[in-house]
């Protein structure tokens, strides 16, 4: 059966914050939408599926993923604890998580009560060089969604591989630094008061020429982990 290609957008320079978040949103909300997707697991009793991406990542053969599973625990609760530091950690393991104790890139007016920032992270892969993320965090407390995604930001020069300088961008700080490129994003259902159907969305790319079945092959046990970390820490 052939899986009709999934959109994701690229890095882009932040000049309008709010505009770039309501185009993440949107990109989000298509992509938990969407139909023909492959399954690729139901273990744990986390359902993981897959697509192939079109736009500036399409070349790399790695797919968009993402997930729904239940966890035991309410869902605003849960869902705060997402977007909290410590939950930044559950979501990204391989993270620095000192990282996520800093004080945001950037912030940004937005929708009322709501978040937006630029924010920086690290990831150390054992036996691969440490890699740097620029994302620009969504958050909406009263839909339960989180979305992150990489971006350019002039405060921190660098850009991955796949991004073309333009003429206003073409400074060494920007074309020497490579980075890794990321979208996620998470919405918390509420199935009761003490019962949360959590749904995820992942595109990574470490951007160190692995093949594109290596990060398949991870990409596809991402997933089940998130779920069981969180109910352990929730029950904590």
């Amino acid at each position: 059966m052939l899986h009709a290609k999934e959109m994701i957008q690229g890095e882009q320079f932040i000049t309008d914050a709010p505009a770039f978040a309501e185009l993440m949103m949107a990109e989000a909300n298509r992509i938990w939408t969407s139909d023909s997707w492959k399954l690729e697991s139901k273990a744990h009793g986390v359902i993981v599926e897959s697509k192939p991406v079109a736009g500036p990542f399409e070349h790399t053969g790695i797919f968009v993923m993402r997930s729904a599973g239940i966890v035991n625990a309410d869902p605003q609760e849960t869902f705060n604890y997402l977007v909290s530091p410590e939950g930044y950690a559950i979501l990204d393991p391989v993270s620095n998580p000192e990282d996520h104790q800093h004080p945001p890139l950037e912030k940004y007016s937005w929708r009322v009560g709501c978040r937006l920032e630029a924010a920086v992270s690290t990831a150390k892969i054992p036996f691969l060089p440490r890699r740097e993320f620029v994302v620009l965090n969504a958050i909406i407390p009263d839909e339960r969604i989180f979305v992150s995604k990489s971006i350019l930001h002039p405060k921190r020069p660098g850009a991955s591989k796949f991004y073309c300088m333009d003429a206003q961008h073409q400074d060494p700080g920007f074309s020497s630094i490579r980075r890794a490129v990321n979208t996620m994003a998470l919405k918390c259902e509420k199935v009761s008061n003490g019962t949360t159907k959590l749904l995820c969305i992942n595109y990574a790319d470490m951007g160190i020429g692995s093949a594109p079945w290596i990060y398949n092959f991870i990409n596809r046990r991402f997933f089940a982990p998130i779920y069981k970390r969180l109910e352990q820490k929730l029950k904590q």
